[in-house]
């Protein structure tokens, strides 16, 4: 009876949910061309220095990293309590001293560069790998930020925060590991920092990048090398967009015998291309025959179009101020600008 039961049950077969003609070949699932698309990991925010490369070579990485972080700290705070004004103007006066918007904005676009970056809360007098407590901080004690990204130091993955708080299974502690800029061997405890990472990344995601984040440039990597392909494509059209032919009957035959003939061709190009303008003479036997033949760029300017909008989009900033062009059509790019500076503000509040 058992083996007559389960040989009476069906083999299970995977399915896929979606659309399909097999008829037509049209779905996912059937022969076509699109049924091979997929998605596979890239891990460009591993390599530091491809990433580094193009933030130093490309000028829409720059402005992909540069612009947010810039934004978020060019205006700095606006102290809106009833401190006195004296104390108010000291205050800022010692911001801008200790270089404290300088040091976060290094922080945030390391960041988006590398994935991830802190700062490092510099307190005189007061071992790095204990906790931090306002109180114990005496006067002219605190010496700024230190940025630090995600490879000068290490999360120590041994060591988790046990608390409950927001912080729960958190590092609890981070090495320093790159000394050669005279920054010591520090163990600093995960209070004396203020960490940003540049995308987050769900749990399994960030096992793979140390537990940081993904680098900004990861998104886009596709759509830039689209966009500069087609930029450098369309510059190297400019070379061919005035084309010259220069028919001559049996040149073969002139090349295969060579001598005095073929010297005589050569001879004949060189005038011609010495002597030739716009408004020269070009002189030829009268059985040669020389065209010209004109390129047309016609849809070239669309085709960037459609790649700077792609790139925008996956960074979330709007073309008049990524590339600092205006929105084609009625569109005057005031909305979208101020789409964007709420997104800066909804940032600076996390």
């Amino acid at each position: 009876m058992a083996r007559n039961k389960q040989s009476s049950q069906r083999t299970a077969q995977a399915t896929a949910d979606g659309y399909e003609n097999f008829v037509a070949r049209v779905g996912m699932q059937t022969p076509n061309q699109h049924s091979a698309s997929t998605y596979r990991a890239n891990f460009t925010s591993r390599n530091r220095m491809l990433v580094e490369w193009s933030y130093r070579g490309s000028w829409v990485i720059g402005e992909a990293v540069d612009a947010i972080p810039d934004d978020m700290t060019r205006k700095g705070i606006r102290i809106t309590s009833e401190i006195d004004a004296k104390d108010r103007g000291t205050l800022e006066a010692q911001l801008d001293e200790l270089q404290i918007w300088d040091a976060l904005n290094d922080v945030l676009k390391w960041s988006r560069l590398y994935g991830g970056a802190v700062g490092f809360i510099m307190i005189e007098g007061q071992a790095p790998m204990t906790p931090l407590r306002l109180e114990t901080i005496g006067e002219g004690k605190f010496k700024g930020i230190l940025p630090l990204d995600r490879w000068m130091i290490n999360p120590v993955l041994t060591r988790r925060i046990k608390e409950m708080g927001p912080d729960l299974g958190k590092p609890e502690f981070y090495d320093v590991v790159t000394t050669a800029t005279g920054i010591p061997a520090w163990r600093i405890h995960h209070s004396r920092l203020i960490r940003f990472d540049g995308v987050t990344l769900p749990f399994q995601q960030k096992m793979t990048e140390n537990e940081w984040g993904m680098s900004v440039v990861e998104r886009i990597w596709d759509r830039l090398t689209a966009f500069d392909s087609a930029t450098v494509g369309a510059a190297q059209l400019v070379y061919k967009a005035h084309l010259r032919t220069y028919s001559v009957e049996k040149l073969r035959e002139l090349i295969a015998l060579g001598g005095p003939a073929f010297e005589a061709l050569l001879k004949n190009i060189d005038l011609i291309r010495q002597f030739q303008s716009n408004e020269g003479m070009t002189l030829m036997d009268s059985r040669d025959k020389f065209e010209t033949h004109q390129y047309s760029f016609s849809g070239l300017d669309d085709i960037l179009s459609q790649f700077a909008e792609q790139i925008s989009g996956a960074v979330g900033i709007p073309l008049v101020r990524l590339f600092g062009q205006s929105p084609k059509g009625f569109s005057t790019g005031d909305a979208d600008l101020a789409n964007y500076y709420d997104r800066v503000s909804s940032l600076q509040e996390r």
